[in-house]
């Protein structure tokens, strides 16, 4: 059985030392924190939350509360991950993420990983697979330059446009367009109108985008070594690439820049609350001098599902 890590756990973390495997690709490319920092803040911060397994692993599963959904940080230790308590662990962390007021888990896995079949059976179900490319620490072209600029909040309306007419409607229903405090990155106008947006996760590991480029653009080799030329880094610094299925044109221009991705994805998601209107028809009594009626109500139900 899986229960919450507790303060009287601290002296098995050793016992996991750079033995984890993320699951948030953002959070292992661009801080990559150790086992040992993560439950200490899982302890002392609301949003997170660390699991323990009484087979000896551990996972975390964190949720901002302006999000609808939560994301599984790590699980740990490597050599576990096809332990037949994984999927009691998994299960565990997500009934946690449904009570911090989730309403869903994302997960990012290795493919081929055996903790997939243990997700599946945990009740998590894949919506898109993706690459993670890193870019080429070599010379930077200058077509375009100039064009991307650093993000602004009046821009918010284009890139939600955007969004709409690259994302498949099956990720749209799962990971809304980003916000106003999610703007980091940036932009790229052509003619007066927005065509494309990468959007910019920073930390002391590394730099991760997520691009959004108009089919209709070409030489998106260029636009990529623009963006990168961009960025508010030393070139030395490491930047990656997010790319999914849907984004050929962008996952062929990197193809051409670089020799292989550095990983291969699949991206999981685990529905915890289902809200749906209940119609109920309730016959009223007869008053006084008043012509019966059957008079329809309307209310909203939230339950929490734990498969």
């Amino acid at each position: 059985m899986s229960q919450k890590f507790t303060w009287q756990d601290i002296p098995t973390l050793p016992r996991y030392h750079n033995r984890q495997v993320f699951l948030d690709t953002s959070l292992a490319l661009t801080y990559a924190p150790g086992v040992l920092s993560s439950v200490l803040q899982s302890l002392l911060t609301r949003g997170m939350c660390v699991s323990v397994h009484h087979a000896g692993i551990i996972g975390q599963v964190c949720h901002s509360a302006h999000k609808t959904s939560a994301r599984l940080a790590f699980v740990a230790p490597q050599s576990a991950l096809a332990d037949p308590g994984m999927m009691d662990l998994l299960t565990h962390l997500s009934q946690q993420a449904g009570e911090m007021g989730a309403f869903r888990v994302l997960v990012e896995v290795e493919e081929g990983t055996p903790l997939v079949d243990h997700l599946r059976r945990a009740g998590f179900n894949s919506y898109a697979q993706q690459r993670v490319w890193r870019f080429p620490a070599r010379g930077w072209g200058d077509f375009h330059q100039e064009a991307w600029k650093p993000v602004s909040a009046r821009d918010l309306g284009d890139i939600h446009t955007l969004y709409q007419k690259l994302v498949p409607g099956e990720v749209k229903r799962i990971e809304p367009p980003p916000t106003a405090a999610d703007l980091r990155g940036l932009v790229f106008h052509h003619e007066g109108k927005l065509h494309g947006y990468a959007a910019a996760q920073f930390g002391p590991k590394g730099v991760l985008l997520d691009v959004l480029l108009d089919p209709s653009q070409d030489e998106h080799q260029a636009h990529l070594t623009a963006i990168r030329s961009n960025l508010p880094i030393h070139r030395s610094q490491a930047v990656y690439v997010r790319v999914r299925s849907y984004q050929q044109k962008l996952g062929t221009a990197l193809g051409g820049l670089t020799t292989s991705p550095t990983s291969t994805q699949i991206v999981m998601v685990k529905r915890l609350a289902i809200h749906h209107q209940v119609r109920q028809t309730f016959k009223l009594p007869v008053l006084e001098q008043q012509p019966e009626a059957s008079t329809p109500i309307i209310s909203s139900e939230s339950g929490i599902v734990h498969n």
